[in-house]
């Protein structure tokens, strides 16, 4: 026990009971013999008495002696008195300073030689899904502020790892391990000639057996990552990563559904202020998240995901729902809210997979008639 000043609470004593005073004397009369007894008769708790540490006032102190639980005022000479090894000296020192102001970042490694050399020289398939910026006007540059439609695919590179629990449970102690498999960029901005035509459309070349390609959920099949069999836009994993770097650091905004967690699995940083996450646009707090599909088929009226994803047709349906969010502001903040109650009102109501939307719902039956009359 660390010696210093302890406090026993004396409110609503009893009659017969000891007094404040008395319980803090034997506090402290406890405390002093547990040190003594635990660093022996040299550590310096001879001598002190419950009276002596009492006689000393040291409200009015800067110094402060923390003890567990307990926090005490104490003088400054208390500081110095180690009592033996039952206290550790130890200094800190804070200094006030005026923030540096953090120096320009370094211009970016890949430039737009890099990024049109990865894209416009590409050999690209028959019949190629996307078309690269092309670079001949503004508007075909990427650059600061260039809006984009973007989603990704992964595959699984390794099961999880699972063990039984104490119950007969299985536990996870390993999580899936995935892999980046597809990235589909295209176009956003609402005034673009070529608005919606993806500018990127990458399959990653897998380097390593797949364990499973997650059809439902990627849309990818075996042998689509497979440069020998596939008839798909098959890049390094290395040169997608060069290419998204250098959208990123051109300043391009990204508009995706739960980008988080797919920028999060691709392993690359986009400034918050470049991120616009439908997931985050159309979600009350406490409430559950929307899924791209149930928001595409309440608010567009499109039926996507059915049998499988494709990565293209969700970047476009991510960049709809950020315009049809833009135009829902407009009738101001308590119109969105609720018609964002509303959406949620019927998904309760109907379910939030996207099978059922406003106009295919079947109208509430009539209510019953009244009953026939008896026959006279």
């Amino acid at each position: 026990a660390t010696p210093g000043p302890a406090a026993a609470s004396g409110d609503g004593d009893a009659p017969g009971s000891a007094t404040a005073s008395e319980k803090k004397a034997a506090g402290f009369a406890a405390a002093l013999a547990a040190g003594e007894a635990m660093y022996g008769e040299n550590s310096g708790f001879q001598g002190l008495t419950p009276s002596r540490v009492e006689a000393s006032p040291h409200l009015d102190t800067d110094w402060l002696l923390f003890n567990d639980f307990c926090i005490t005022p104490v003088p400054a000479k208390e500081v110095t008195r180690l009592y033996g090894q039952a206290k550790l000296p130890t200094l800190c020192a804070y200094t006030r300073v005026d923030r540096p102001t953090p120096k320009p970042l370094p211009p970016s490694p890949i430039t737009a030689d890099v990024y049109r050399r990865l894209t416009l020289d590409a050999n690209l398939p028959p019949r190629s899904p996307f078309a690269p910026f092309d670079y001949e006007s503004p508007k075909e540059t990427p650059g600061p502020g260039t809006l984009l439609g973007i989603d990704a695919e992964f595959v699984s590179l390794a099961p999880a790892v699972k063990e039984p629990g104490p119950e007969g449970e299985e536990i996870v102690v390993q999580p899936v391990r995935l892999g980046l498999a597809r990235v589909s960029v295209v176009r956003g901005d609402p005034d673009h000639p070529k608005r919606l035509v993806p500018v990127i459309d990458d399959y990653i070349r897998a380097v390593e057996p797949v364990h499973d390609y997650l059809t439902r959920f990627s849309g990818l099949v075996p042998g689509d990552l497979d440069p020998a069999t596939s008839k798909r836009h098959i890049v390094k994993l290395k040169h997608a990563y060069l290419k998204l770097r250098y959208l990123i650091d051109a300043g391009c905004i990204f508009v995706g559904h739960g980008l988080k967690q797919d920028f999060k699995m691709i392993n690359v940083v986009v400034p918050p202020a470049q991120i616009v996450d439908t997931v985050e646009l159309f979600h009350f707090k406490r409430q559950r998240k929307l899924s791209l599909r149930f928001l595409a088929s309440y608010l567009l009226g499109a039926d996507i995901q059915k049998d499988t994803h494709d990565s293209i047709e969700d970047a476009r349906t991510a960049v709809r729902l950020y315009e049809k969010y833009l135009e829902m502001r407009r009738d101001g903040e308590g119109a969105f809210r609720e018609k964002l109650l509303e959406i949620y009102r019927f998904g309760k109501q109907h379910g939030f997979t996207g099978e059922v939307r406003p106009d295919n719902v079947a109208p509430p039956p009539p209510p019953p008639g009244p009953p026939p009359a008896p026959p006279p």
